[in-house]
């Protein structure tokens, strides 16, 4: 029987899905006194993160906890059981409107079934993510600061891309061009995160086209992320240009 609280269209490779009817509880734990819970939709899920909207902000870098009937191919474990709870960590919260209504955008990373003895003596305690654990799901440790905003407030869509890039001969070592299509995990005025398997190096500059949004930009590569067996995850930030931030569409499809 079709879960009536889920119905999504899944990519082959556990990649990021769009979920249009899985539903979650959130529990969130400002410190030993106070928490909050809310139950919303879920917009995008993988195996190891998960996108929604919340009534009010998470810290980034904090964990909180999900319940959620995640499908048996995403789960890392209690694969026959309806409900699948998960401890997560706040990687990005920013404050949208969404079908005219002022939310906050949250993206998680998954970490396990446990929260870390740190959390239990101090739920305010701020973790970052140091790998990826052998089943698929983040590694964390706690972080000595917390985490500081971005300037530039980054949205979860996944919106196409082309981003190519041209190396000079003497750099040649590796293919000196190349083009890839590809979907962002995130986007804001300055820059964006995508995978994608493109061979570039920090520092290096590429050309981004977003044929829907009518925008071209040359990007740098700040960063490079490499999991084993995962699509590269590339953060670039554009030169001298901002992204139309208001050309996306950041409301659900009825």
């Amino acid at each position: 029987m079709t879960n009536p609280l889920f119905t999504a269209v899944f990519k082959n490779d556990n990649s990021a899905v769009t979920a249009t009817e899985l539903r979650t509880i959130v529990q969130v734990k400002e410190n030993r006194d106070i928490s909050w819970n809310e139950t919303t939709i879920v917009t995008a899920v993988s195996r190891n993160s998960a996108g929604f909207c919340l009534s009010k902000p998470c810290v980034v870098g904090r964990l909180i906890s999900l319940v959620l009937a995640m499908p048996a191919e995403l789960r890392a474990y209690e694969k026959d059981r309806d409900l699948y709870p998960v401890t997560a960590i706040v990687e990005s919260c920013y404050k949208a409107t969404v079908d005219g209504k002022e939310v906050y955008q949250v993206r998680v990373g998954l970490t396990g079934k446990h929260e870390p003895e740190s959390f239990t003596e101090d739920p305010s305690q701020s973790y970052r993510i140091v790998g990826m654990r052998s089943d698929g799901l983040w590694r964390i440790t706690e972080a000595e600061e917390e985490f500081k905003s971005r300037r530039a407030s980054r949205f979860s869509v996944a919106s196409q891309v082309t981003v190519s890039f041209f190396r000079k001969g003497e750099l040649a070592a590796r293919p000196a061009s190349g083009k890839e299509v590809c979907f962002t995990k995130d986007i804001s005025a300055s820059g964006l995160q995508l995978p994608c398997n493109l061979r570039v190096a920090v520092g290096e500059k590429v050309r981004v086209e977003f044929k829907r949004h009518n925008f071209q930009a040359i990007a740098i590569v700040r960063s490079r992320k490499e999991s084993k067996g995962k699509v590269p995850i590339l953060h670039l930030e554009f030169v001298n240009q901002k992204f139309p931030i208001e050309k996306i569409n950041l409301g659900r499809k009825k």
